[in-house]
């Protein structure tokens, strides 16, 4: 049976602030302080507070993350290596530069002097950051996989167990298990660490990280501070999900929308992170799931936040009315993320049928707002009797507009203009860019696996799948010397 939600009429109480402060354990390097560029920032029981801090830390990031873009395939600076569950990263500190007794930390601001014992407590802290959200993240998906499997068990007629031996069985003629065909990811903690080669700690141009092909991320310092200010690892957990090739790795991964699917659990943790439950652009269909199913309009709140704008200096936090509405927002983010553990884990009972389901619609989201739709009735005007009153009074128009959207299901989209192939190749140049690597050299080297064209946009998504099947494993153009002659055709130059 569908559950009905109106949030704006439950009885329930939030606290204003946190159910106890949140404490911070640091490394024992970092003698009970945090690392530099943490300081200011505190770890406050009050969500208001919070918000406000997470306004300091983008100013702050002007400074440390506004730097002329890093050459991170350079490795400039300090590294560590560091061992998670068996696998070892190696971390790269391109900001940090060590010069005899004193460790420089290079912003836009300057160089700032730092004690030989300091930069021990920023590679320490670091590390245990990555750590938490390992465990963090291991934790969610324990419950997504069991649910995944009690589904497909109830499905296939087979027990919880069985579908758990079935998953780690080989199919030796074929190299690969059960669990490979089937997506249902039967996880370890390793597995969002073990396919990362680097991580950089570095400017980034903004408060961002990111994660190239699962096997590089990169974090800039305003990204930890956030998780500092919030006390869990939103960010950091994010990206690993990304990382983990049994959740968002090919095919699965090109035809859902992955970003949703990395920030279900961790943008939505308990306390509600006003700054990303608001304003970060991957809960844009949640966004619209709480309108939908639980009369929450987020645009609405959102406007009253601010009581007006100074020119050219921002608005003025309206904290009053942030308070007022707070215990209801603290109610939409949980409900969001305990209808998030569901959807993910009815996606990957199936994914394929869900990715084909995507496909097929021309949408990344139609699995999210399909599987939203089947464990929710729709309450957007004004409970749920009033809304099916009007989907019925209007049921022509409705299947008008339904028969037009589905014109083009199962009608292949065009080859040059298919955002999904879009996407492919701007990740492609992206992580050629980040390891060094010129769009000119890749058309060069796109030549050796016969690709003819001057105009990298012209290339074929198989093809740019087998230049990077071939850079990770070191096979094909990328396992020769520079001077080989694969290497030598004649410099192309783009438009």
């Amino acid at each position: 049976m569908k559950a009905r939600m109106l949030i704006g009429g439950l009885m329930v109480i939030f606290l204003v602030f946190f159910a106890g402060n949140v404490s911070a354990e640091w490394p024992k390097v970092c003698e009970g302080q945090p690392p530099h560029y943490l300081r200011g920032f505190t770890q406050t029981n009050d969500q208001i507070d919070a918000f406000k801090q997470m306004q300091l830390n983008f100013a702050a990031s002007r400074s440390d993350s506004s730097l002329l873009r890093a050459r991170w395939a350079s490795n400039i600076g300090e590294s560590a290596t560091f061992i998670f569950y068996g696998h070892t990263v190696s971390i790269y500190f391109p900001m940090y530069q060590r010069l005899g007794n004193v460790v420089y930390y290079y912003t836009a601001a300057g160089a700032t002097p730092l004690t030989v014992e300091e930069f021990e407590c920023v590679k320490e802290d670091f590390g245990q950051w990555i750590q938490q959200a390992i465990d963090a993240n291991y934790d969610d998906h324990r419950r997504i996989t069991d649910l995944a499997v009690e589904s497909f068990a109830a499905g296939n007629n087979m027990t919880p167990d069985a579908v758990r031996k079935l998953i780690a069985r080989p199919i030796p003629e074929y190299g690969t298990n059960y669990g490979d065909v089937l997506k249902i990811p039967l996880l370890e903690p390793a597995d969002f660490i073990k396919g990362v080669k680097h991580i950089y700690f570095t400017s980034m141009s903004s408060c961002n990280a990111w994660v190239y092909l699962q096997t590089i991320v990169a974090f800039s310092p305003c990204t930890r501070r956030w998780d500092y200010i919030m006390g869990y690892p939103t960010v950091a957990k994010h990206e690993l999900i990304h990382a983990n090739a049994k959740l968002q790795g090919f095919p699965i991964g090109w035809y859902s929308n992955m970003e949703l699917f990395a920030a279900l659990l961790p943008f939505l943790e308990q306390p509600t992170d006003l700054e990303t439950f608001f304003y970060h652009g991957y809960l844009s269909k949640p966004w619209e799931a709480l309108e939908v199913f639980g009369s929450f309009d987020v645009a609405k709140i959102r406007k009253e936040f601010f009581r007006y704008d100074v020119w050219g200096g921002g608005s003025a936090m309206n904290r009053e009315v942030i308070a007022e509405y707070l215990s209801e927002i603290n109610k939409a983010a949980e409900w969001l993320r305990e209808s998030g553990l569901k959807v993910l884990a009815k996606f990957y009972t199936d994914p394929h049928f869900w990715v084909a389901v995507n496909d097929m619609s021309h949408d990344d989201d139609m699995a999210y707002m399909v599987i939203m739709a089947g464990l929710y009735e729709p309450t957007a005007l004004g409970g749920h009797d009033n809304t099916v009153r009007f989907i019925l009074k209007h049921s022509d128009q409705s299947k008008s507009i339904a028969d037009g959207a589905w014109s083009r299901v199962g009608k292949s989209r065009s080859l040059m203009f298919d955002e999904r192939r879009q996407k492919a190749l701007e990740e492609l140049v992206r992580f050629a860019d980040a390891l060094g690597i010129s769009k000119e050299e890749l058309i060069r080297k796109g030549r050796a696996y016969g690709f003819r064209s001057e105009h990298l946009e012209n290339m074929d998504l198989d093809l740019a799948r087998e230049i990077l099947r071939s850079f990770l494993s070191g096979d094909g153009v990328f396992g020769k010397p520079i001077g080989s002659k694969l290497l030598q055709e004649k410099e192309v130059r783009l438009p």
